[in-house]
């Protein structure tokens, strides 16, 4: 067996989601089956740690795919970026098989402009929600998200005391044009929190920024709230897992701080819900429990056997 997987990643999320499967093919070596990895980014570099670079442009992308005609080109649609989403087209010059690693779900639209063969998917609501947008998803296999896996090493402990902890959660939305912005989100938290603080509630708000997004912004809010810390580097998930609340849009830590049991609050553009909301599960009203279901399901070993068997596959036929 002679098998070529490439892997073009550009944004944390794919990040995330390609680091332990470039880990397993590391360990398992499977006989007949090599890959490489192209980074994109900074942060794809630091997160997979081993590559080569690749300036982020569709061109690049795919001079690199042809130069090294893979059997199977696996991308991420994190960012939307469009040098990453260029391998679809890269893998059909070259007859490979195209794999989109969805880190999440939504935004069907931007990232398949041009739909790759196979979809592995982080949730049955990805088929849900792209067969309600009238896409095709006949492609669409449900794995897992192998970044997931490592919630089992989390547990969520509510903190004591009558300081409430108040994790937001940025993101870069505005540069892609999306709303709510991270902007409109941290403003929308802060007039609530305000307003709770004039009834006597006390609040640490912990800001997280995102490592694709220029913290300017964010960093100004430590000056004008004497009551917000900064949080930056290391484990993105542990300011929420000692928490009262989380906040953001959509970044992943939300999710994967709602599978844990940590009250969490995707901010959707309404402020008097978003109220409603902190305060139900301020005052105890709501409450949160870890899901089951979806918190440590073995995602990596699902996707690396998926791959395996598609390399087998593409093998077969080449010796056919």
């Amino acid at each position: 067996m002679n098998v070529h997987l490439l892997f073009v990643i550009h944004s944390p999320g794919g990040a995330n989601f390609a680091a332990p499967l470039v880990r397993e093919f590391a360990v398992r070596k499977l006989p007949g089956v090599r890959y490489d990895v192209a980074l994109l980014s900074p942060w794809a570099k630091e997160i997979v740690g081993i590559g080569f670079d690749v300036t982020p442009e569709p061109e690049a992308v795919i001079r690199a795919v042809e130069a090294m005609v893979p059997d199977v080109v696996l991308y991420e649609t994190g960012s939307v970026h469009p040098a990453a989403l260029a391998s679809v087209s890269a893998a059909r010059v070259v007859g490979a098989v195209s794999v989109c690693m969805l880190d999440w779900f939504g935004n069907y639209e931007k990232r398949f402009r041009e739909m790759p063969d196979l979809i592995m998917a982080p949730h049955p609501r990805v088929v849900e929600e792209m067969r309600e947008a009238g896409f095709d998803t006949s492609g669409v296999v449900v794995l897992g998200n192998p970044h997931f896996d490592r919630l089992k090493q989390f547990r969520y402990v509510p903190p004591e005391g009558p300081k409430k902890k108040v994790v937001f959660y940025s993101q870069p939305l505005e540069m892609h044009g999306q709303k709510p912005t991270e902007k409109q989100a941290l403003l929308a938290l802060v007039s609530v929190l305000e307003r709770l603080r004039e009834e006597g509630w006390n609040f640490e708000l912990v800001l997280r920024p995102h490592p694709r997004e220029d913290k300017t912004w964010l960093k100004e809010w430590l000056e004008i709230l004497p009551y917000a810390v900064w949080n930056e580097g290391g484990e993105s998930l542990l300011p929420a897992t000692s928490a009262n609340l989380v906040v953001g849009v959509n970044s992943t830590p939300l999710y994967e701080a709602l599978w844990l049991g940590v009250p969490t609050v995707f901010y959707r553009g309404d402020v008097l819900l978003l109220e409603k909301e902190i305060r139900e599960i301020l005052t105890g009203k709501k409450n949160f429990a870890p899901d089951p279901a979806v918190v440590g399901f073995n995602a990596t070993e699902k996707c690396f056997c998926f791959l395996a068997g598609l390399a087998a596959g593409i093998a077969r036929k080449k010796a056919a």
